[in-house]
Formats: C-alpha cells, sequence, structure tokens
C-alpha cells in the first residue's frame, strides 16, 4: 500500500513539472529563449496589477530590425535567426537584470522597464538605440511611459507609434 502511495504521488510530482515546462514553453520564444508574445501579454497583466497598486512608472519600448528581410533574402534565414538572437542579447545588455525583454515575432521586440522615471527611461532608450548601432544591427526605437493615468497597453500602442515615427525618420535621411 505504501508502495503505491509513494509511486502515485511521484507520478503526481512529475506531471506537475511537466505541466510547468510547457506552460514555460507556451510563453517562451523558441529561437530567443525570451517571453514570445504570448508571454508579453501576460506580464503586461501582471504588472499593471502591481503598479497600480504601488504607483510607480514604467517604460515600454519597442524595437523593429531594420532590414531583416533583406537578410533573410541575401544570406539566408539561419543569417536572419543569428541577427535575431544578437538582437536579443544587445537589448538584454541595454536594460537592468530585472527588466523583461520580449520577442514579440518576426523582426520586433519590446522590454519593459520597471520603476522608470521619464529621465531614466530617455537614459535607456539611448542605450537601446546605440547598441545595435555599436553592434553593426540596425533597428528603430520607440518609449512610452506608463503615467498613472495611463495603463501599460496604451503605453505600448504609443511606444510603437514611436518606433515607427523613428523609422519613417530614418527612411526620409536615407
Amino acid at each position: 500500500m505504501l508502495s503505491l502511495t509513494l509511486q502515485k504521488e511521484l507520478k503526481l510530482a512529475e506531471h506537475s513539472r511537466y505541466l510547468k515546462r510547457l506552460q514555460a514553453e507556451a510563453l517562451t520564444d523558441e529561437l530567443t529563449q525570451v517571453y514570445n508574445k504570448r508571454g508579453w501579454e501576460k506580464l503586461l497583466q501582471a504588472e499593471e496589477k502591481r503598479t497600480r497598486r504601488y504607483g510607480h512608472s514604467s517604460a515600454i519600448y519597442v524595437v523593429d530590425l531594420d532590414g531583416l528581410k533583406e537578410i533573410n533574402d541575401t544570406c539566408g534565414h539561419l543569417a536572419g535567426d543569428e541577427l535575431i538572437r544578437q538582437t536579443t542579447q544587445i537589448l538584454r545588455h541595454s536594460v537592468r537584470t530585472e527588466d523583461v525583454v520580449a520577442r514579440l515575432g518576426g523582426d520586433e521586440f519590446a522590454t519593459l522597464t520597471i520603476e522608470t522615471s521619464e529621465a531614466e527611461a530617455n537614459v535607456v532608450k539611448e542605450r537601446i538605440q546605440q547598441a545595435p548601432i555599436n553592434n553593426q544591427v540596425e533597428a528603430s526605437v520607440g518609449v512610452a511611459i506608463r503615467l498613472p493615468v495611463t495603463g501599460l497597453k496604451e503605453s505600448f500602442r504609443l511606444a510603437y507609434q514611436q518606433m515607427y515615427v523613428h523609422k519613417r525618420s530614418k527612411q526620409d535621411q536615407g
């Protein structure tokens, strides 16, 4: 009887670990090992509750690689995948360890910095813009601050808009 009980407990523990691994895989981008779009959405929901409770501001950055399609077309998808992995590392090194980087799909990334003032957000934005350049990677960046009157979803939308403004300004110059 004791043996059967132990076997059942071991099976339940194994099953629980398996389910946790599946859940983690569902929220993680396979190529980069950072949050995917689903994980990002869950993170924003959880962080929104926390920031409302404590009143902290946060910043969201949206990064779009410029020219990934051309790299895929001329050098192949393996080169494109390597650029995506490289960009992930660049972004991770541009923010604090407690901040979050996500790959939203294709050539789009997002970063959430928590408890970030507007002045701090601008410093991080400069780092996020400069780091790809230093690594011969072209990217467009947008940032928006989550203030008490706005939510993270609105900040995310505004950061996207700013990223497209940055992208258009670079196209107009070149």
